[in-house]
């Protein structure tokens, strides 16, 4: 199984809500088509977020439970077959600007809670039991976290999940994790939208 998480950024020339709409109607639907079916699709879009020029408009979650699914994508996008999905990109995103991450994952309990937030961290993955604490006791709703991790170092950066039933000014939850002295490069409310759109 191969997990992949996607920092992708909106063209400067149009609104996030541009953006959104055109990502969950033309562009799901044409990777739907094309692409072979990812075992996990989920699109984050923001809401809000504390770094307005460094977050990106959405964080886009891809799994492929076979190696052979995501070579194939690839070689899809690399001939005439994902050439319309390829231009659709460009009239849309700003793709200088994309990162794509092969991340680990771990396993999401299921939560009904109403609120998703995103925290990107830079540190050590040792202190991930030490920010869920930090998180919980900042919010007593706060219900379960998911860890993505692209290394195990110092630097690395780590995306962590959290859902929750308070609705809490994003701004207001990372001071208080910064004064619990989390590493946080950014924080954001998101919606998440799972799977393709009908």
């Amino acid at each position: 199984m191969i997990n992949t998480l996607a920092h992708i950024y909106r063209r400067p020339d149009i609104s996030r809500d541009q953006f959104r709409a055109h990502y969950e109607t033309r562009h799901t639907q044409l990777a739907k088509r094309t692409l072979p079916m990812f075992s996990h699709y989920v699109r984050n879009h923001m809401i809000e977020n504390t770094a307005p020029d460094l977050a990106p408009d959405v964080i886009s979650e891809f799994v492929f439970d076979e190696d052979y699914k995501l070579a194939e994508t690839m070689a899809i996008l690399g001939d005439e077959r994902g050439r319309e999905i390829l231009d659709d990109e460009l009239t849309f995103m700003d793709k200088p600007r994309n990162e794509l991450f092969t991340i680990t994952r771990t396993p999401r309990l299921p939560t009904t809670a109403p609120h998703k937030y995103v925290l990107l961290l830079r540190g050590n993955i040792a202190a991930l039991p030490m920010w869920r604490a930090a998180w919980q006791n900042c919010d007593a709703d706060f219900s379960h976290a998911l860890l993505c991790s692209d290394a195990n170092t110092d630097s690395a950066l780590h995306w962590l999940f959290g859902w929750s039933r308070s609705l809490e000014p994003i701004d207001q939850l990372q001071r208080q994790l910064l004064n619990r002295e989390l590493p946080i490069v950014w924080s954001a409310r998101v919606s998440e939208h799972v799977g393709y759109p009908d």
